[in-house]
């Protein structure tokens, strides 16, 4: 929470503009699988009935591409398109070159991959190296079996600036913590900022569901104002004295 203070507060005070596009409203109901509101209920226990139903959980679009990791692990909730598909997070915001990969691709996985039970985990998959406090952009390798594509949180960086990854921040609904099998090692994961990440998988935006690879994150949002700077001022002090308290 201190944090989006220190966030909402910085904004106001450099007068940044948090005007954008039309917002990200996800398909549903198109493919026969289960829906981003469907992950949401899982990890919850809410009885979201369409991706309508969690609209005010969404992250505005302007403010999900960029986060600071609080904690490497993430499980992976579920997959529901065909080709095989990997996490990883950037460091160079502003080309997306300088890649880490969670290593834990998933292939054709329809639905989810467990419940988040501890007989029942998620897929587990750990983000390295360990950025610390530095701000880092998600990215998602999606490969087709003949060609491989790479897309980014940083929509300006996706072929055409079309965005392909959707957050929602579950914070509001209470803690969240699931357990995800990490290459056979079992064990709980809690989450302090959960955010839901959903991507679309296809290039040039697919079918614009949101749901070929859903994962769960425990991620700061920070905000790159125009002109592509990020607005730091005290935010990584505050995710890394965070990060240490939680260790």
């Amino acid at each position: 929470m201190k944090i989006k203070l220190a966030v909402a507060s910085a904004l106001l005070s450099l007068g940044v503009s948090m005007a954008s596009a039309a917002p990200l409203v996800p398909n549903e109901d198109n493919d026969g699988v289960p829906d981003l509101n469907d992950a949401v209920n899982l990890l919850t226990g809410s009885a979201f009935g369409s991706n309508a139903d969690i609209a005010s959980l969404k992250i505005d679009d302007l403010l999900d591409q960029a986060f600071i990791l609080n904690t490497l692990s993430t499980p992976i909730v579920g997959l529901t398109a065909a080709n095989s598909n990997t996490l990883g997070y950037y460091s160079d915001l502003g080309t997306g070159a300088v890649q880490n990969s969670t290593g834990t691709t998933v292939g054709s996985t329809f639905g989810f991959t467990g419940d988040g039970s501890n007989g029942n985990p998620f897929t587990g998959a750990e983000f390295s190296p360990d950025p610390g406090a530095a701000p880092v952009g998600f990215y998602l390798q999606s490969d087709n079996g003949s060609v491989v594509n790479t897309f980014f949180s940083q929509d300006a960086l996706n072929p055409g600036g079309i965005d392909h990854m959707i957050a929602y921040d579950l914070s509001s609904l209470g803690p969240i913590s699931v357990w995800a099998n990490f290459g056979g090692d079992v064990r709980e994961v809690v989450f302090e900022v959960p955010v839901l990440i959903g991507w679309e998988d296809i290039l040039g935006g697919g079918d614009a569901d949101y749901d070929d690879a859903i994962y769960l994150v425990d991620a700061t949002p920070i905000p790159l104002p125009a002109g592509g700077l990020l607005l730091l001022t005290g935010l990584a002090g505050l995710a890394a004295a965070r990060r240490r308290k939680k260790s």
